[in-house]
């Protein structure tokens, strides 16, 4: 049984479709809510996330085909105690992550501005920068990692600005 499927007397490709239906299934419906004063920003992370039930699908079988002590073994422990795993899909881009926070307009929260040159025929006009707050993508990254790895899709999470 992984993630609720029993895969019993399954070939290894039915195996690998039915973890890849139920997976997909998941990423569907995997979406981190980010809140910053009063509003709400949907993250969609099943975009990025990734699985592979083939893999998963073909280690299960060979696991399940051992020879026959050890066969014999791994069945008796599956029956005393049940063989119960999850495999969840996950992120493993941090940069396509980034992606689905940008693309959801939580990195434009930014009030510094940019000390910035610009020549103008023979003068260089200078504007100096000022400092601001800008969104930590560092933290918030690993809490949506936190959540997406705890399948934590009801809790909102409170975005955190740094001081630049």
């Amino acid at each position: 049984i992984v993630n609720g499927k029993d895969l019993g007397g399954m070939t290894w490709e039915e195996a690998a479709e039915k973890l890849n239906k139920d997976a997909d299934a998941r990423k569907r419906e995997a979406m981190i809510r980010v809140s910053f004063d009063g509003e709400i920003y949907p993250v969609a992370v099943g975009n990025v996330m990734e699985f592979d039930g083939e893999t998963l699908a073909r280690e299960i079988l060979e696991r399940s085909r051992n020879g026959f002590w050890e066969g014999g073994i791994t069945y008796l422990g599956a029956l005393l105690r049940g063989y119960d795993m999850e495999a969840l899909p996950e992120i493993k881009s941090m940069a396509a992550l980034y992606g689905e926070m940008e693309a959801s307009g939580l990195l434009d929260m930014d009030d510094s501005i940019q000390t910035t040159y610009r020549q103008e025929g023979k003068h260089l006009s200078f504007q100096m920068g000022t400092s601001g707050e800008t969104v930590d993508a560092g933290k918030l990254g690993e809490m949506i990692l936190e959540a997406v790895r705890a399948e934590n899709y009801q809790d909102m999470i409170e975005l955190s600005l740094i001081h630049i």
